[in-house]
């Protein structure tokens, strides 16, 4: 990764963050990263690969710039690694990280490795309460109307 691609990343970054809150929604995250050059693109469909990376979630679904930018980094240069004990090195790190390295508003409130465990957690509990409400043959009056 050499200068010109960190140069590529906040020139793109100050499209989607105008008003240089150095955050973005969550929510665009996947576009981001897509319209990013190699080799810190990932390219669509990105959804595993950014869950896979772990990048930290503050309040209000925003992700902070220099968080993305490490992640990409260290994917690019082949040095990520999920692994229990060392994610566990990285979250004392980060939390000593937060008190010098980050705006006054930083609060981390998970991951998109975690949101995305959410998100398969919810669905696996959703698809067994249409299977239970099918097998035991419920009106759809009878059942909580979020089912159908």
């Amino acid at each position: 990764v050499t200068e010109d691609d960190i140069d590529m990343y906040y020139s793109l970054w100050e499209r989607y963050d105008p008003h240089a809150s150095k955050y973005i929604p969550l929510s665009k995250l996947s576009q981001f990263v897509h319209q990013l050059d190699d080799p810190l693109r990932v390219p669509k469909p990105n959804k595993i690969t950014l869950a896979y990376l772990d990048i930290p979630i503050c309040t209000e679904d925003r992700l902070y710039c220099k968080d993305i930018l490490k992640r990409l980094t260290e994917r690019a240069m082949g040095t990520f690694d999920n692994d229990k004990e060392a994610v566990e090195e990285e979250e004392e790190a980060e939390a000593e990280a937060v008190t010098t390295d980050h705006p006054e508003d930083y609060q981390r409130i998970g991951s998109t490795l975690t949101r995305r465990r959410e998100e398969v957690a919810a669905m696996v509990i959703q698809r067994a309460i249409r299977k239970y409400v099918l097998k035991h043959d419920f009106d759809k009056e009878q059942a909580p109307q979020i089912i159908f």
